[in-house]
């Protein structure tokens, strides 16, 4: 919503912020968000890893691909908070 909001009122010149819309470094709105997405995105995938481990399954190709995948979301979660942590962490100071 305020991805999409936030760029049609921007492109009609309904709303013109007094920071750069959609950048990670000044909107702290967009930088909580991805910040937020991140933190759920790594939860989920690390469960999905614990998960896979703790079942232990028989080395098949559907466990090791989970496993495979999960990491891989695991990466992209921690890759979103570590671009949008300085910014998140600034704002609460």
């Amino acid at each position: 919503m305020y991805l999409i909001g936030g760029y049609v009122a921007v492109s009609f010149g309904l709303w013109s912020p007094s920071y750069a819309f959609l950048s990670l470094s000044e909107d702290v709105y967009f930088a909580w968000l991805g910040f937020l997405s991140g933190t759920v995105i790594c939860l989920g995938t690390g469960s999905l890893i614990g998960l896979a481990f703790l079942t232990e399954g028989d080395s098949r190709i559907h466990n090791e691909l989970s496993i495979l995948f999960s990491f891989i979301g695991f990466g992209f979660g921690a890759g979103l908070l570590r671009m949008t942590y300085p910014t998140v962490l600034s704002s609460l100071l």
